[in-house]
């Protein structure tokens, strides 16, 4: 509980912050021990998030005394990081992302089509971030619509593996449409967490298309299809760790919502 230091410490929602990504870590053993156990890392958690929220909307920079003057919903701190949130995400793109896409395309065949509805969705969910920067929190129905908005691509993954069962990339297709699953983490109570199950998914399906026999020349573009759908979805952990770890992080001192305001981005 060293997250209840934050009242002596120069960087109070940091020192919340840091226990709550530290308690995965202590608390996985525990968790799977189920039932009373569990439920105990769950409360545990919870309870973190509250206080966490709590001290990053009263007391961002120290504690703050009755008669002072409240401090400001969103800081420089706070500004600075809606700033660089949709620059990171760009950078996300440029560096990782499109790395995958381009081995994706190389590859051809079946998987080209799964390329571009992966394509789709990182563009999707980039136009959403883009609103969360301007924008206070809408309504828990119009953000739920909005997201809803980012998945529509990936409803369609499932089919296209369907409709492959028996082909010579149907290993491939089923790695893709698993990593793909890490972009639910915009509806997801534990965004953190879903990212990182689609992580873990990959080396299950990479193992099977690396065990497929290739040509000599074929068998790097293959590892490196792996390789780079790894790096990518570890780069959007890291992302959502550092912007989103509670969930999508709209900006408190931004303009209210209205529908119209899809149309921006």
């Amino acid at each position: 509980m060293t997250g209840l230091m934050w009242i002596t410490s120069p960087a109070p929602e940091e020192r919340v912050r840091d226990t709550l990504n530290a308690l995965p870590v202590y608390g996985s053993q525990v968790f799977r021990r189920g039932g009373i156990h569990a439920q105990f890392v769950i409360t545990l958690q919870e309870l973190l998030r509250d206080l966490r929220q709590h001290v990053e909307r009263w007391h961002f920079d120290g504690l703050v005394w009755r008669g002072q003057k409240p401090p400001s919903l969103i800081s420089s701190q706070i500004a600075s990081e809606f700033d660089s949130m949709v620059s990171s995400y760009d950078i996300l793109f440029k560096e990782r992302f499109w790395k995958c896409l381009e081995v994706i395309q190389t590859i051809g065949a079946e998987l080209e089509h799964q390329g571009k509805v992966l394509e789709k969705a990182v563009w999707a969910q980039r136009r959403i971030i883009e609103l969360v920067c301007k924008f206070k929190r809408p309504h828990p129905e119009v953000e739920r619509q909005l997201v809803a908005q980012t998945l529509k691509p990936l409803r369609k993954l499932d089919a296209l593996v369907a409709r492959h069962q028996g082909s010579p990339f149907e290993n491939h297709l089923r790695m893709l449409c698993a990593s793909a699953t890490a972009f639910w983490w915009m509806g997801d109570r534990r965004p953190a967490e879903r990212v990182s199950e689609a992580l873990n998914a990959i080396p299950v399906y990479g193992e099977k298309v690396l065990n497929k026999r290739y040509l000599a020349s074929e068998r790097p573009l293959h590892k490196k299809l792996v390789l780079e759908l790894i790096s990518s979805i570890r780069g959007l952990q890291e992302f959502v760790k550092a912007y989103h770890p509670l969930g999508l992080n709209w900006n408190r001192g931004g303009r209210e919502y209205d529908d119209g305001d899809s149309a921006l981005v």
